[in-house]
């Protein structure tokens, strides 16, 4: 609050705010942090909540706001994935849990997203979660593939719920990319498969204002970008971009007898747009109740590509150590350092912050 920059903003525009693990207050944090609830009271207090807000006694700081674009209107739906997520191992492995008990919003949020989203009569829907939610399990990154019954959940709901136009946004891994799955609906009429229902799902990530990955260096920039490259990431629609950046979105609703569109938008810090991508903004028929298969829009990969993505990538980093042994000694001794930490300290994380940019009175929000 005291940068000269961000005051000028939040006097002009409202600002929205929901968390990750290092606003939460810990790595990889989840419900067994023994500080959450103080803070989820630093946290509102910093985002100027009224003291009196029904915000402030729930388990979590998820919450919606609705705005007025002329006669259409918007809502912007913020998750939290730290408060009553599900401990798992993270460093050294992380893997996926398929345990159906395992969680990151609770069932008091997930009974108010339900609510939220069938009630609405919004023309776009803007769902924020601190991790990313579309993209395959990746080697060390948390994202929801991590608890795929918890994903599948999320999926359905938001695909089934009636609620028009949901694009998802995300942070947390460092670079910015923007993610497509191709989703089918699987169910039917009195024992009879019906007419598959198909349409496409997105979510922009964009990671970070501060730091990236591409600012620890040209040769860590290279090794992640290689890395990125070789593997089949099947959601990942336009690459990467991996300096500091922003995510914009611009939503055109009122369009002449045409559908809503919007334009997903990942902006460098020279103020260039440095991925660009325009979807239609589509509306669920379905009925709650109805399974969804998403799976990336390139498909699903070869074993042989993954097995020699995994190859390379393993024959790079005992190059590394064999050519410099102390950077071995050096990673070996973090991913050590890393594992204690699991184990001496509750497996924990506070502030992922979301800026709403100024809504044009004719027809755009961004």
């Amino acid at each position: 609050l005291s940068l000269p920059g961000y005051a000028d903003l939040a006097a002009k525009v409202p600002i929205l705010g929901t968390w990750d693990d290092h606003d939460y207050g810990v790595n990889d944090g989840d419900a067994t942090y023994v500080h959450k609830a103080e803070s989820m009271r630093l946290f509102l207090d910093f985002l100027g909540e009224p003291k009196d807000s029904s915000r402030r006694s729930q388990q979590g700081v998820y919450n919606s706001r609705k705005f007025h674009v002329g006669k259409k209107k918007v809502m912007v739906v913020l998750l939290d994935n730290r408060f009553a997520k599900t401990p798992y191992r993270t460093w050294p492995f992380r893997l996926q849990d398929w345990n159906v008990d395992s969680d990151f919003l609770g069932e008091e949020q997930w009974l108010w997203l339900e609510r939220t989203l069938r009630s609405s009569d919004c023309d776009a829907h803007l769902i924020v979660s601190g991790l990313q939610v579309l993209p395959e399990l990746r080697w060390i990154s948390e994202n929801w593939p991590r608890f795929p019954e918890s994903k599948q959940r999320l999926l359905n709901l938001i695909l089934s719920s009636g609620a028009r136009g949901p694009v998802l946004l995300s942070g947390d891994v460092h670079f910015a990319e923007v993610s497509r799955a191709k989703c089918i609906a699987r169910q039917e009429n009195n024992g009879v498969s019906a007419t598959p229902r198909v349409r496409e799902l997105y979510e922009l990530t964009s990671s970070g204002m501060t730091h990236t990955w591409g600012t620890k260096g040209p040769a860590f920039k290279y090794l992640f970008e290689l890395y990125m490259w070789l593997y089949p990431f099947q959601y990942q629609s336009k690459g990467i971009y991996m300096d500091l950046n922003i995510g914009q979105v611009d939503i055109f609703l009122q369009r002449r007898g045409k559908g809503a569109r919007a334009e997903l938008n990942i902006i460098g810090q020279d103020g260039d747009r440095h991925l660009s991508h325009s979807i239609n903004l589509e509306s669920s028929a379905e009925s709650m109740g109805t399974d969804w298969a998403c799976e990336g829009f390139k498909g699903r990969p070869s074993w042989l590509h993954t097995l020699l993505a995994d190859l390379v990538v393993i024959g790079v980093l005992v190059s590394i150590y064999v050519v410099c042994p102390w950077a071995g000694i050096v990673l070996a001794l973090r991913v050590m350092w890393l594992a204690f930490e699991q184990v001496t300290r509750a497996n924990l994380k506070l502030f992922k912050h979301m800026h709403v940019g100024a809504v044009d009175k004719r027809d755009k929000f961004s």
